[in-house]
C-alpha cells in the first residue's frame, strides 16, 4: 500500500493526547521517533475538541501531496542560486543513494548520507540532525 493510500486511512481522533501518543508509539514509523519529538508531534499536531483531540491537518491534503509530488525533478535545467546540501538516510525507501547523489551533483548541491537513518531520521535522531544542519550552514 502506497503512502497516499495509507494516509487516507489514518486514524485522526483520540480521547486524549496521551491516547494519541500511545497510539503513535505502536505505529511505524512513529515507533522509532525520539520520545520528545513524538510528544511534540502530538502536542503541536493535534487540537482539542469535544471528543478529545484530532489531527490539525487534513489527511486528504497529505494524501494529495504524496500523490502529486513531482517525479520529474531531474528535468529541471538550472542549478540552485544558493548553496545547499541534500542528505538522505542510508535506509530510506524514498530514493536510492545513486539517484539522490546524481540529483545533488546535477544541481550543484553537496550530498550527504545519514548513517543509520531512514527518511524520518530528523525525528529519530534530532540532535544529530541539528548538528549536521549547523555544520552545513557554517561551511556553506
Amino acid at each position: 500500500i502506497g503512502l497516499a493510500a495509507r494516509t487516507k486511512k489514518r486514524r485522526t481522533e483520540w480521547a486524549s493526547r496521551e491516547e494519541a501518543e500511545a497510539f503513535f508509539k505502536q505505529r511505524i514509523p512513529f515507533d522509532n521517533f525520539d520520545p520528545e519529538c513524538l510528544k511534540h508531534y502530538v502536542k503541536y499536531g493535534t487540537e482539542e475538541n469535544e471528543a478529545g483531540v484530532k489531527l490539525l491537518y487534513d489527511t486528504n491534503v497529505e494524501s494529495k501531496i504524496f500523490r502529486t509530488t513531482p517525479h520529474n525533478l531531474g528535468s529541471f535545467q538550472n542549478k540552485l542560486a544558493v548553496p545547499g546540501k541534500l542528505v538522505i538516510g542510508d535506509h530510506t525507501y524514498i530514493s536510492t543513494r545513486c539517484t539522490a547523489e546524481g540529483f545533488a551533483k546535477r544541481y550543484g548541491l553537496e550530498f550527504g548520507n545519514f548513517d543509520g537513518g531512514n527518511h524520518f531520521y530528523p525525528f529519530v535522531y534530532p540532535e544529530r540532525t541539528a548538528d549536521m544542519i549547523k555544520e552545513a550552514i557554517e561551511r556553506l
